[in-house]
C-alpha cells in the first residue's frame, strides 16, 4: 500500500474502498461512496454534483466533498485549489487539504471548514457586500485588460477606479481593507479568474475570522482554462 493511501483522512471505520478507486470510476463507485458518508458523516449540503459533509479530522472539522458522479465539478476544484498557486495561497480562498488522487475523475476533495456566514456580517468585515465587491474586482479585471491599471494595486488605485461609481455602497468602502485587497491581487495574478459566483453569500464562508470563497471551482470558467 502506498504512503498517500496510509495518509487517506477517511477514518478508518469507514469503508475504505470507495475513496480508494483506481483508474476509472463508476457510477457505482459514486453512489457508494455517497452511501457510506451519509451513514457516518453530518451532510451539509446536497449540490446537482456533488454533496458535502462534515468530517472532523485531527480533531478539526473539514469538510468532505464527493461527487455524484464522474462530472467535472471536483476536478475543476482540484485544478483551482491544489495546481494553481496564486488560488492556493490566497487568504480569500478556503484552504484546501487534500483530494482523490487514484481515481482518473476525483471521487472526494477535503478542504478546511467555513462556517456560514450572513451578507450582515460579510459587510462588517469587508465594508462592500458580496455583489458590490465582485463588481469592483470585475472592474479592476477591465482595467487590467485595457492597461489602464497595473500591479501593485494599492488601495488608492482601488479608490480611484470605485469614484467611477457615485453614492453608496463604494463611498462608505474601506479600500484598504484585507478583503478588498486580497480578492483584487488575486484577480491581477491570475486574469482567467471570474468572480461573477462570487456575488451570492452562499459561496462565502467564515474561516478563522476572515470572509472565504467556500469553493474555487467557481472561480474557474473552463473555456479559459483549457
Amino acid at each position: 500500500m502506498s504512503t498517500y493511501l496510509l495518509e487517506l483522512p477517511i477514518p478508518s471505520h469507514w469503508d475504505q474502498k470507495p475513496f480508494t478507486i483506481r483508474g476509472k470510476a463508476t457510477r457505482e463507485n459514486f453512489d457508494r461512496a455517497l452511501r457510506v458518508a451519509s451513514r457516518h458523516a453530518e451532510e451539509l449540503g446536497v449540490g446537482a454534483s456533488r454533496a458535502a459533509y462534515l468530517l472532523d479530522y485531527d480533531g478539526r472539522p473539514t469538510v468532505l466533498k464527493i461527487a455524484h458522479n464522474v462530472n467535472p465539478q471536483n476536478r475543476i476544484e482540484v485544478k483551482a485549489l491544489f495546481k494553481t498557486p496564486a488560488i492556493r495561497r490566497s487568504p480569500v480562498v478556503i484552504p484546501g487539504i487534500d483530494y482523490d488522487r487514484t481515481s482518473s475523475s476525483p471521487v472526494w476533495i477535503q478542504t478546511e471548514y467555513a462556517s456560514p456566514i450572513t451578507t450582515e456580517r460579510f459587510e462588517q468585515l469587508v465594508t462592500l457586500d458580496p455583489r458590490s465587491l465582485a463588481g469592483l474586482v470585475g472592474l479592476v479585471r477591465i482595467r487590467l485588460n485595457e492597461g489602464a491599471v497595473t500591479r501593485p494595486i494599492t488601495p488608492a488605485k482601488i479608490a480611484q477606479m470605485a469614484s467611477v461609481y457615485r453614492g453608496e455602497p463604494y463611498a462608505s468602502m474601506d479600500p484598504a481593507n484585507s478583503t478588498i485587497l486580497a480578492m483584487v491581487d488575486l484577480q491581477a495574478r491570475v486574469p482567467r479568474i471570474d468572480f461573477e459566483d462570487c456575488k451570492s453569500i452562499r459561496n462565502w464562508g467564515l474561516y478563522q475570522g476572515r470572509p472565504v470563497i467556500i469553493d474555487a471551482g467557481l472561480l474557474i470558467v473552463p473555456p479559459n482554462w483549457g
